[in-house]
């Protein structure tokens, strides 16, 4: 009866295990899809997604940033994206040497009316994504290979993906 109940424990252990790990890694394809989109259930669910982890505070933080975009009244827009953008950078002051959040940060302060005086950055990431594109995950080499397309300071011709 012991062995059967430590087989079990163990079952039980290893079914916590997986889908905890399933949880706590993200589906770059599915995110920068959603990014790219206006739909805010989408973003509510890759948002809450992004919760699970410490690992994606700048990714959360892009997408609230990018929800402040679909949302309408201007209080809700202000303050959505003044969120976000005060999590991005405390997610970049912890991981200055990120490229992938240095993307995420660009494409947002490229694309943020001038008006929210966020832009301060655009040069310095556009420089560290070019720099470390080759060690960006595929799924984000192929988001900055389409994003330089309509991008002003990332040329086209200095991130293609292997």
């Amino acid at each position: 009866m012991k062995k059967y109940t430590k087989l079990w424990l163990y079952g039980i252990l290893l079914l916590i295990h997986t889908f905890t790990t399933a949880q706590t890694s993200l589906d770059r394809k599915s995110y920068y899809k959603t990014l790219s989109s206006e739909d805010i259930v989408a973003l509510d669910a890759q948002i809450a997604a992004c919760k699970k982890s410490n690992d994606y505070k700048g990714h959360e933080a892009a997408l609230v940033m990018r929800k402040a975009g679909v949302v309408s009244g201007i209080g809700q827009k202000y303050t959505l994206f003044k969120d976000g953008s005060k999590a991005m950078e405390a997610a970049i002051k912890a991981q200055p040497n990120n490229p992938e959040l240095r993307f995420l940060r660009l494409m947002i302060q490229e694309q943020a009316p001038s008006l929210l005086g966020y832009s301060s950055n655009i040069e310095e990431d556009s420089k560290m994504v070019i720099k470390n594109f080759k060690d960006l995950p595929t799924e984000t080499q192929y988001a900055v290979a389409g994003y330089s397309k309509k991008s002003k300071v990332l040329p086209a011709k200095d991130v293609k993906p292997e």
